[in-house]
């Protein structure tokens, strides 16, 4: 079995309302949630989902430098 694609996805949830959490002896306010989807796939057919790091530069990395190996 070999690796054959990996694709990663960024999404945003914007939150309905506002969600106000304690953070260091204050308040923190959360507006949405960032996330990333890495989907690898492989000649036999099976596909897998991993989390990631929600931001661009490691989106554009895998799509384009990891996905050569």
């Amino acid at each position: 079995m070999k690796i054959t694609n990996v694709e990663s996805f960024l999404m945003s949830y914007r939150m309905p309302e506002p969600q106000k959490l304690p953070f260091w002896g204050g308040e923190r306010t959360i507006l949405k949630r960032d996330a990333m989807l890495i989907r690898v796939s492989t000649d036999t057919g099976l596909t897998g989902y991993a989390p990631g790091p929600a931001h661009e530069r490691a989106r554009k990395e895998i799509n384009t430098e990891i996905r050569l190996f």
